[in-house]
């Protein structure tokens, strides 16, 4: 515990820490506080808290009493604001009761697909069969359970909209990895501290911790701050409603409140934060260089970024949603339903999401915290391989020396020996061309998502002629 406090006190004491993180605190207080700026607060008008207290105690008065304002301002006399907002309650109030019909229609449509699904051959097992049968069920069952409440709706999606946040606490995390691990190495006492009685193990874990506890803090306190203006400005409604009474989550099929929501949200953020922070600290001890750990943190966000902007042929794509800034947004997973096609077998995104992200998880941490115990490179450092190989006796084999590679093969081939006989870099080519040929391959493939396939079918059956056959299909959509 000693040694983890010194190394909380270790970052406070970096000066260009502190100043830099409060900057861009400062920065992200003043983005959130602009993009509200011209929010109008219904919590904080007494005119509209008044009118929605009319409506829910006494709903069939509000609507004698619109009606009357309506007839007077049809006739060209003033109302009172009054009339503006029994107008806007009265609406969402029709909206809401008609809204388990719309769940109920999809889960209608889900039900003919799947049983044209059935028709052309598919069944339990198929992942565009199973995944119809699985927005069947489930807005079925919310069209049965959900109702939406006639009240004010404040605060809470301008919070979740507010992406940005990542971005932010992303950049403080990595410049605390620099600063928790660099100073050492810099100052070239890692080989001292490592002599010591509790220079290994016991140092590696109060940095690896360090790590974790300032990550959380960090994450807390920049959403706190977004949390904290919102409630400020234009205030929070009650967390207890259903969570489809956010606009973006209209079509949400799970029995969860906006609280719940927001707790899941919360903790998915802190998830993303910490994988990233764990990456970069893997990458960082492989040579506790700036320029190296600058760099790998610049590929991990930019990959990430890149999965989480471009278009998918597939809703359901995996990479949509499982990358770090989708993760620490919630990535849109509880908008609509998702699920994974893992060769042909439907598998719920959160489970996929777990199997992929824990093992990421677990290599980066033993990764990092083996690394500065053991003080030399990461593969050695885990001391995986290098037990194993001392009990392996592979043949021997003479190194050539580059002088004699140099007259055997000339200049050209001597450079092109360097750079793909490094095992790492040979690697890495193949991955990129093996990324590159599947990206060839499914640009032009054959569409697995099911809107796709049925979008497909529906103009081929209504192409050519126009028949009665074909009205009468049309008749029976609409319906």
């Amino acid at each position: 515990m000693k040694y983890l406090f010194h190394e909380i006190k270790k970052v406070f004491g970096q000066r260009f820490f502190v100043l830099i993180t409060t900057a861009l605190l400062v920065i992200c207080t003043g983005l959130s506080t602009f993009s509200i700026r011209k929010s109008i607060s219904a919590l904080r008008n007494e005119e509209a808290v008044e009118s929605y207290r009319l409506y829910n105690e006494a709903p069939y008065a509000a609507k004698a009493l619109y009606e009357e304002y309506s007839a007077k301002s049809k006739s060209g006399i003033d109302v009172p604001d009054t009339y503006t907002y029994l107008r806007g309650i009265i609406r969402r109030a029709e909206n809401n009761a008609a809204y388990p019909k719309k769940l109920l229609k999809i889960s209608e449509s889900a039900r003919r697909k799947a049983l044209e699904l059935e028709r052309d051959g598919y069944g339990e097992g198929d992942f565009i069969y199973d995944y119809q049968k699985k927005c069947e069920d489930l807005y079925r069952i919310a069209s049965d359970s959900i109702e939406l409440p006639t009240a004010i709706v404040s605060g809470w999606s301008t919070y979740f909209s507010q992406n940005y946040i990542t971005y932010f606490i992303l950049a403080v995390v990595f410049l605390l990895v620099c600063t928790v691990y660099i100073p050492e190495k810099t100052d070239g006492i890692y080989p001292l501290l490592r002599s010591t009685k509790r220079g290994r193990y016991a140092l590696s874990g109060a940095k690896f911790s360090a790590v974790l506890l300032l990550s959380i803090g960090i994450t807390i306190l920049f959403s706190g701050t977004s949390f904290a203006v919102i409630a400020a400005k234009i205030g929070f409604s009650s967390p207890n409603m259903p969570l489809q009474v956010l606009s973006a989550f209209e079509y949400c099929p799970y029995l969860i409140t906006v609280g719940e929501y927001f707790a899941i949200h919360t903790a998915l953020r802190l998830a993303g934060v910490l994988i990233f922070a764990l990456v970069c600290t893997a990458i960082t001890t492989v040579r506790c260089d700036y320029v190296i750990s600058f760099s790998g943190a610049a590929l991990l966000t930019l990959i990430n970024f890149l999965l989480n902007t471009i278009s998918y042929n597939s809703v359901n794509s995996p990479a949509r949603h499982l990358n770090l800034f989708s993760l620490c947004d919630a990535g849109g997973i509880f908008d609509r339903y998702y699920a994974v096609n893992f060769f042909g077998s439907l598998v719920p995104l959160l489970t996929f999401g777990l199997c992929f992200f824990i093992p990421i998880l677990i290599a980066a941490s033993v990764w990092a915290y083996l690394a500065i115990a053991r003080g030399r490179g990461p593969l050695n450092a885990a001391g995986i391989l290098s037990g194993v190989f001392k009990r392996i006796k592979l043949p021997s084999i003479k190194k050539r020396t580059a002088k004699i590679l140099l007259r055997r093969c000339g200049l050209a081939g001597f450079e092109a020996h360097k750079v793909f006989g490094k095992v790492g870099i040979a690697t890495l080519l193949i991955l990129l061309a093996v990324i590159r040929i599947n990206s060839s391959i499914t640009a032009y493939d054959y569409p697995t998502d099911a809107d796709e396939i049925f979008y497909r079918e529906y103009l081929e059956y209504l192409d050519g002629e126009y028949t009665e056959e074909k009205a009468q299909y049309l008749r029976d959509e609409i319906v």
